[in-house]
């Protein structure tokens, strides 16, 4: 065999097949793609992290909020209290003073609120006419109405409750202003006597069972700015009582916060004031008292348009 020969076998060996035209496409498409790729995997990327970094920021930003109401929160007790006297009927004034009927008779008929403010700036006291039975002893009953409100993030549970007696004194012994009632009271479902040491908020379910504490009976607790109104009289047989209402609670990681609420719902307002009573003579109404006191201005009774007048002693 000639060289030239062997030399154009050599040539045949080293010349390649032709490549398909679609592979040809495809590499060059291939080559195009990974820039853009790369962008959109970057871009894909950078917006994960700009999300979690959106979502960081606004988690961090309601801490800070949550902090600032907070703050703002704890600058009031975590239960908030609205108070008024409840105006039962019939009811009795005991004034401190001697007050002769004419005196009485421009304010009496008047609205409630009108009386609770009058004769409230004459320093009377205001309770049920009806007295009320605990054991063999009649006793005066005082009666509010306490609207608590939740004023905290988190669900404030009261735990204990009780009447913190700041003073005791005799009765007063001025005028008393007497709706004659038309037999005896019950005792209200929630309670407090007065004359026992402890002040503890009782419960009477009217079955002529004890009395049980009320916290035992009912479950307390108020969302932010829930309200739960609550009706508690007080009871007296012996002594004019100044009382404010303390409660303690529970919420979020806080346990055993006190709460103290006066006659005008603030901690340092002026106190309750429960003032015993009698009709001034045995027999009276059909009503014995464990007490009879002596008023120095007697009772002025009222049954109807009729008045009538029980002097002193």
């Amino acid at each position: 065999m000639g060289r030239r020969s062997r030399r154009r076998r050599a040539s045949r060996r080293r010349e390649a097949p032709a490549k398909p035209e679609w592979r040809r496409w495809w590499t060059w498409a291939s080559v195009a793609m990974i820039p853009a790729v790369l962008t959109v995997g970057g871009v894909w990327l950078g917006a994960g992290i700009s999300l979690n970094q959106a979502g960081e920021q606004e988690a961090r930003a309601q801490q800070g909020a949550n902090r600032f109401e907070d703050a703002r929160l704890a600058a009031e007790p975590a239960v908030t209290a609205r108070v008024r006297p409840v105006g039962v009927s019939p009811q009795t004034w005991v004034f401190p003073d001697v007050i002769d009927q004419a005196t009485l008779e421009r304010t009496y008929g008047r609205p409630q609120d009108d009386l609770v403010r009058e004769f409230g700036a004459r320093g009377a006291v205001l309770s049920d006419s009806d007295l009320v039975p605990v054991g063999n002893i009649y006793k005066t009953r005082s009666s509010f109405r306490v609207t608590l409100v939740g004023n905290r993030r988190e669900p404030v549970r009261v735990v204990a409750a009780r009447a913190l007696v700041v003073e005791q004194a005799p009765p007063l012994d001025g005028t008393v202003l007497h709706e004659t009632p038309q037999g005896m009271g019950d005792v209200e479902n929630v309670f407090v006597d007065l004359d026992t040491p402890g002040g503890t908020l009782m419960y009477d379910d009217a079955t002529g069972g004890s009395p049980r504490p009320w916290l035992d009976v009912r479950s307390v607790a108020v969302e932010q700015g829930e309200a739960v109104d609550l009706e508690i009289s007080s009871l007296t047989s012996e002594h004019r009582y100044l009382w404010r209402l303390e409660l303690t609670v529970d919420y979020g990681s806080t346990r055993g916060e006190t709460i103290v609420v006066g006659a005008d719902g603030t901690p340092d307002g002026e106190p309750f004031e429960s003032n015993a009573w009698s009709p001034g003579k045995p027999g009276l109404d059909g009503m014995l008292a464990k007490e009879m006191f002596h008023y120095r201005g007697g009772i002025h009774h009222v049954y109807g348009d009729d008045w009538s007048w029980s002097a002193p002693g």
